[in-house]
């Protein structure tokens, strides 16, 4: 792979809008939107409908946030590149799939559960993302693609979360977002739209 960035940022920074901007004149972009229309949730799917109009209409768009290790081993012989949007959904979105899948739980006891896990059942889930993560990873550096821009969120600037599950995802994320910017060859901070280079 050529370039690997990652662009962090808090909520409506413009951190989505300055990676869209780097790949604009790139010919062949994979969108990897890893938010989940819920058809009950307005909000989400407004959100969703607005980053769809932002991106130019020729970019591939894959929606999902499973198996996508094996989406760039798919395409990892073409001369391409990717806009990873968002690492912060990734995680939550694989976090509340582990959740279900390791103890079998519906959607329903999520919020009983978690204000009763213990710091092993946590640490078991966190190891599981990043192996998770690791593995994407891998598959991007072993990719032709020319670049790759992963957008995520800098949760750990803000007051301590009120619930249980706001302070262990803020800590899983701080991780995961340590571990993104220890790989990429670049790694910007956007305030309130405007880009600084860290690394």
């Amino acid at each position: 792979m050529g370039q690997l960035t990652v662009v962090t940022g808090g909520a409506r920074s413009g951190k989505s809008r300055y990676a869209e901007s780097q790949l604009i004149e790139k010919e062949l972009v994979y969108y990897i939107a890893t938010g989940i229309s819920d058809p009950n949730d307005q909000e989400m799917q407004d959100r969703i409908h607005h980053h769809r109009l932002q991106r130019p209409s020729q970019w591939q768009t894959h929606e999902g946030y499973l198996n996508l290790p094996t989406f760039f081993k798919e395409h990892q012989k073409e001369t391409c590149s990717y806009l990873f949007d968002c690492a912060t959904l990734f995680t939550t979105n694989y976090f509340f799939y582990l959740l279900g899948k390791t103890f079998d739980l519906s959607p329903t006891e999520y919020d009983e559960f978690i204000e009763k896990m213990s710091m092993t059942d946590v640490n078991k889930l966190e190891k599981e993302i990043m192996v998770e993560w690791k593995k994407i990873i891998a598959e991007l550096k072993n990719s032709r693609a020319e670049n790759c821009f992963i957008v995520t969120n800098e949760i750990g600037l803000g007051l301590v979360p009120m619930n249980k599950f706001g302070r262990l995802f803020r800590d899983i994320l701080g991780r995961v977002n340590q571990y993104l910017a220890k790989e990429a060859d670049a790694v910007y901070f956007v305030i309130s739209g405007l880009p600084q280079k860290i690394k």
